[in-house]
């Protein structure tokens, strides 16, 4: 009886354990890589004739500073999509696992991206294009994050029909009403890497402020365009920051260029 009762304690705990530990996840959240998909995603063309459609599964494993090794295609589609799939698959960056002690630890998990002609007929409308064609050539493949004194040329925003950045923000913000009514006033600062396509991945919140600023950051980033960084010669993955800085209660907000 005091076995049975050892070995359904045990048990008990081990679940509990695993219950606590917290899965890989991309960088940012899911609204934010689902973005970033419908804007970097090329439907292989015979593939998007015929109507194919399903879901890549990839397994692979987080080691404790988020580095992925070990990608396995689990579920294919063809050829093509998975090669699609893969190469947008590792343009994503991952928060590692943690355990109950909210320590990082390595972790195996799975993560799915779906194709799905109609969806991505939807995407090239609003986006404006079908095949990607890159601001600056040729494009460095390695994948490699510059940061920004490494970059012989800076990563840049740039604002529909050549108006200045400051001025294309001035007219498309809104300040929130909740913001408005609290006085709200501080910094929100976003990171992400623009892609050699000129898209931007990996967006994550490094200063929030509340009652809607940063969900207005968000905003109003999405809808510039960015010159690619440069390295030499190549189009490279570059980091970069965006930065606005809120005064609600003077109905006010400074964009910061990233330095």
């Amino acid at each position: 009886m005091k076995i049975t009762s050892l070995l359904f304690a045990t048990l008990l705990f081990s679940i509990n354990v695993i219950s606590q530990i917290s899965a890989p996840k991309p960088i940012g959240n899911e609204k934010n890589v689902a973005f970033f998909f419908s804007k970097e995603m090329q439907y292989p063309e015979k593939d998007l004739e015929n109507g194919t459609k399903g879901k890549v599964l990839f397994n692979f494993n987080v080691d404790t500073e988020g580095n992925v090794s070990e990608i396995v295609i689990a579920e294919g589609v063809s050829p093509e999509i998975d090669a699609e799939a893969l190469r947008l698959f590792k343009k994503l960056n991952w928060t590692p696992a943690t355990n109950e002690f909210k320590q990082p630890i390595s972790y195996a998990s799975k993560y799915a991206i779906s194709f799905n002609p109609k969806k991505y007929k939807r995407f090239c409308k609003r986006r404006g294009y079908n095949k990607i064609r890159p601001p600056h050539s040729p494009i460095d493949t390695s994948l490699t994050v510059y940061s920004f004194n490494e970059l012989s040329m800076q990563s840049a925003p740039q604002a529909p029909d050549f108006q200045s950045v400051t001025k294309f923000l001035s007219e498309h913000i809104t300040l929130p009403e909740n913001a408005k009514n609290q006085g709200v006033k501080g910094q929100v600062k976003l990171s992400f890497i623009v892609e050699p396509s000129g898209n931007i991945s990996n967006l994550e919140v490094i200063e929030h402020v509340g009652a809607g600023c940063t969900e207005e950051a968000i905003r109003l980033l999405k809808l510039l365009k960015w010159q690619t960084g440069q390295r030499g010669n190549f189009a490279v993955r570059a980091r970069s920051s965006f930065t606005v800085n809120f005064d609600t209660k003077r109905g006010s907000f400074q964009y910061v260029p990233a330095d």
